[in-house]
């Protein structure tokens, strides 16, 4: 049991209090005021594994992060893997990058397949992976490619990996739910702002420290790791280099919030098209109830083509903290999304 956690319930059980809420995970602590301020009865299951239970109405449900009774198995394990996703997105007419997988340890049919089938700049990605770690992204030879397969299998051993010509547009999340509820962002990639003094890395450490000291929304810090250094040599750049007053500097190609990405909502601004493609996206996986539709497009706000987007990954797991409390914009309650579907009762105890 954490420290200032309630007096005991059952075995293992814990009543949350206000005080303990600061000890969950954003996920979980998003979910948990939710349940809270609907009147159902929550508490923890199993501290080191943050399992909610919740209680209403004579039924009682189980969180795992956001997971719950609602996520069929096989619709979670598929959406966690890139390359069945993108089968049945394909299947279901929705728009995605060209490429293919492979064992990680097959680089030299990686190698082939890019030069024989795809446009450079690539992206070299692991098939199962979350949070942006592990994301190769601009990569223009066959020495890049390889490279970026050594800092995989380095990392991750010997997994499956996507190899996939690079989109150009910017990045989107969009939450949907099998009831039509959706929220949307824009990811800005990880960067800074030059003020004409600092280095680079001293401006990720500025701003990194303004992010959570105290920290009042999603913001994570912005880090300055392998990834973002060959990004910022592609450049020309360093992480010694001075930017001048006012110049952008981004310091890596995937917009992940996890990596110092900046989330601004974007729910009101995007055009329907956009939503209809997500909820397409949705239901390609059968039995799918929720998911945050990673959508990258040239311009979100118009109708939108099979040439002006593509639908990057779809998942099951997503961080509902940018869309409740975004860098930038109105936050969004896509807990309260979530719930709505485990508790469809309590929505009218919540309109009373």
């Amino acid at each position: 049991m954490k420290a200032g956690a309630a007096a005991e319930i059952g075995p293992g059980e814990v009543m949350i209090e206000i005080n303990d809420l600061h000890n969950l995970c954003a996920n979980q602590r998003f979910l948990a005021i939710e349940l809270i301020n609907r009147g159902i009865e929550v508490s923890v299951f199993d501290w080191p594994n943050e399992i909610l239970e919740a209680n209403f109405a004579g039924r009682n449900e189980l969180f795992i992060d956001i997971d719950n009774s609602t996520m069929p198995y096989a619709a979670s394990v598929i959406s966690g893997s890139k390359s069945l996703t993108k089968t049945l997105l394909s299947r279901a007419g929705v728009a995605v990058p060209a490429g293919h997988h492979f064992p990680a340890v097959d680089r030299d049919a990686i190698i082939a397949f890019a030069l024989n089938h795809l446009t450079f700049p690539v992206v070299l990605k692991p098939s199962n992976g979350n949070q942006g770690q592990n994301v190769h992204t601009g990569l223009e030879s066959e020495i890049e490619i390889r490279h970026a397969l050594q800092c995989i299998q380095e990392s991750r051993g010997n997994v499956e990996v996507l190899i996939e010509e690079q989109f150009h547009g910017a990045e989107y999340r969009i939450f949907i739910t099998r009831t039509g509820e959706y929220a949307i962002l824009h990811r800005d990639p990880a960067h800074v702002i030059g003020d004409g003094l600092h280095t680079i890395q001293q401006l990720a450490e500025l701003e990194s420290k303004r992010r959570l000291n105290p920290r009042l929304n999603c913001l994570c810090a912005i880090e300055l790791d392998i990834e973002a250094e060959r990004y910022l040599r592609k450049q020309g750049l360093s992480i010694e280099y001075t930017p001048k007053n006012g110049e952008k500097i981004y310091v890596r190609g995937s917009s992940n919030v996890k990596m110092g990405g900046v989330p601004e909502d974007y729910t009101d601004r995007a055009h329907a098209s956009a939503v209809s493609i997500a909820w397409k996206a949705l239901l390609s996986i059968p039995g799918l109830p929720y998911a945050g539709i990673d959508f990258m497009t040239s311009d979100i706000t118009v109708p939108q083509s099979d040439t002006s987007y593509r639908i990057l990954e779809i998942n099951s797991v997503p961080g509902i903290g940018m869309h409740m409390a975004p860098g930038r914009g109105t936050p969004r309650n896509v807990a309260g999304m979530i719930v709505d579907l485990v508790f469809p009762e309590s929505i009218q105890r919540m309109a009373a």
